[in-house]
C-alpha cells in the first residue's frame, strides 16, 4: 500500500498524537509536519487499512484534504466543484485569502473580488458603521460584524462573501480606536446566500503576521466545511 497523506488545520502535532493514541493507532506509522496548526501527516505504507481508517476517524474534525495540497488550493477546487464564487473583505487576514486564491488555476471561476482595508474609517465610510460603535466595542466585535453582514446581505449578489476583523496591535492609534483592544481578538463572518455564520475567536498567536495567517486559513477551513 502506498503512503497516505492527510492535511489538518487548527490542531497541534501534540494534539494529533494524543488523538491517535486514544484509538491505539501506532504513532511510529505517522510522520507529522506541523507549522502554526497547519499539518501534513504522512501515513507509512506499512500502515493497515484499519490504522488509516482509525486515523481519519480520530482527526475528522480537523481534516481538510486527503492529499498533499494547501488549504487555499483545496478551497479553490471546492469552489469550482460547487460552482461558487467568493468575495473577500479582509482586515484581520490582510488580504491573504484573496491573494492566495488568485494564484490558483481556477481563480477566474472561483474568486469574484477582494477588498483589503487597514483603517477603521473604511467601514465607517462604506458600511454605515457609527464611529461610536467602534470606540465602544472595538473593531473585532460582534456588534461591528453584525452591522457589516447586514449591509452585505442586502447589497451583494455574490455566492459567498467573507469578512475578517482583528485587533492586530496592543495599542491602536487609528481613528475611532477602542481603548481596551486586546491583540488577537477576531471576528469572522461567512455569508453564504441567505445563511450567515459568525465566529468570535481569540487567535493563539501574538505576532501580526501569524494572526493574519491563522485567520486566513481558519476562514478557508470554515468555508471548506460548508462546501464539503
Amino acid at each position: 500500500m502506498a503512503e497516505t497523506k492527510l492535511k489538518t488545520f487548527n490542531i497541534s502535532s501534540l494534539q494529533i498524537k494524543e488523538k491517535l493514541n486514544k484509538l491505539s493507532v501506532p504513532n511510529e506509522l505517522f510522520d507529522i509536519k506541523e507549522n502554526d496548526l497547519d499539518a501534513e501527516i504522512t501515513i507509512s505504507e506499512l500502515a493497515s487499512a484499519f490504522d488509516i481508517k482509525n486515523a481519519v476517524i480520530a482527526l475528522r474534525e480537523n481534516i481538510y484534504a486527503e492529499e498533499s495540497i494547501s488549504i487555499y488550493a483545496r478551497l479553490s477546487w471546492l469552489l469550482k466543484l460547487r460552482c461558487r464564487k467568493l468575495k473577500t473583505i479582509e482586515q484581520g487576514s490582510g488580504g491573504l485569502i484573496a491573494s492566495k486564491l488568485s494564484l490558483q488555476k481556477e481563480s477566474e471561476l472561483t474568486l469574484d473580488s477582494g477588498i483589503v482595508f487597514t483603517s477603521n474609517t473604511f467601514i465607517v465610510d462604506n458600511y454605515s458603521i457609527q464611529p461610536s460603535t467602534i470606540t465602544s466595542f472595538g473593531l473585532a466585535s460582534r456588534e461591528i460584524i453584525s452591522e457589516i453582514t447586514k449591509n452585505i446581505e442586502s447589497s451583494t449578489k455574490v455566492d459567498i462573501c467573507v469578512v475578517t476583523l482583528a485587533e492586530l496591535e496592543e495599542s491602536d492609534s487609528k481613528p475611532y480606536a477602542f481603548a481596551h483592544a486586546e491583540q488577537g481578538c477576531a471576528e469572522i463572518a461567512i455569508i453564504n446566500k441567505s445563511d450567515i455564520m459568525t465566529k468570535q475567536i481569540k487567535v493563539p498567536f501574538k505576532s501580526k503576521t501569524k494572526i493574519m495567517n491563522y485567520l486566513a486559513k481558519l476562514t478557508c477551513f470554515m468555508i471548506i466545511e460548508q462546501l464539503k
